[in-house]
């Protein structure tokens, strides 16, 4: 029986689960993201490659966003301690994205949507390829800024359900954009956002040159908005693990 299972088993026979939860919860989600970075580390240049390949076919923009932006920009290859790959879209060229990228052989593992009246409609949706998943986010382009939103922590036990719409609380994150220019990575053409650099500190800091390896997004990030419920929630919905 492996570490997890024991610590599993022996905390439900002693009836320690809910008071032993948070050692339990940390353990599992090291073990998780140790595991995610070794296969994203064996797999994170084919499946990029593939989805350009199937956008590109398809005549869909996408752009480096969040950490693989990050590490293109400042270490010109993936960040090693990393544990997705991650594109940006604009909301308009959703429509068809989930087939295509079925029909190449990627799994959707979750959506999440958002929207109320006030503001635009904005999703995530999250595959996985051979054990690397990638995470793309939809946004709306407004003079001088892309608009996203992303979800604020909901409880493991929520996001293990498969099959069931998930509410959640969601944060705005205004991106300074002002066009998309192409470079080099990898060897191929991949487009990112004109104003990189601002466009980075405004996701991870005045210091995003400095790599940080337990790096929390909240800790740096100077352009989130949080909504209370009644403001602005979404949903998170798991078709696959």
């Amino acid at each position: 029986m492996n570490m997890i299972l024991l610590l599993k088993s022996f905390t439900r026979t002693l009836g320690l689960k809910n008071l032993l939860y948070p050692v339990y919860s940390h353990t599992l989600l090291k073990v998780y993201k140790r595991r995610q970075n070794r296969l994203f580390n064996g797999g994170n240049k084919e499946l990029l490659f593939l989805v350009d390949d199937v956008l590109t076919r398809h005549e869909c923009v996408f752009w480096l966003n969040y950490g693989t932006l990050l590490g293109a920009y400042r270490d010109h290859d993936f960040i090693t301690h990393d544990n997705d790959l991650d594109i940006g879209m604009y909301w308009k060229d959703r429509e068809g994205v989930k087939e295509w990228l079925a029909d190449a052989g990627l799994k959707l593992l979750s959506i999440i949507t958002y929207g109320n009246p006030d503001a635009p409609d904005s999703a995530e949706y999250r595959f996985e390829y051979h054990g690397t998943c990638i995470d793309i986010n939809f946004y709306e382009v407004e003079t001088g800024v892309a608009i996203t939103y992303n979800p604020l922590f909901f409880s493991e036990k929520d996001y293990n359900v498969k099959g069931a719409s998930i509410p959640v609380k969601v944060e705005r994150v205004d991106s300074p954009f002002t066009n998309l220019k192409k470079i080099t990575f990898l060897g191929r053409k991949f487009y990112v956002p004109e104003n990189t650099e601002e466009y980075l500190i405004a996701n991870y800091g005045e210091n995003f040159m400095t790599p940080i390896s337990d790096f929390n997004y909240h800790d740096y990030a100077l352009n989130i908005t949080a909504y209370s419920e009644e403001e602005k929630s979404g949903s998170f919905y798991r078709y696959n693990f």
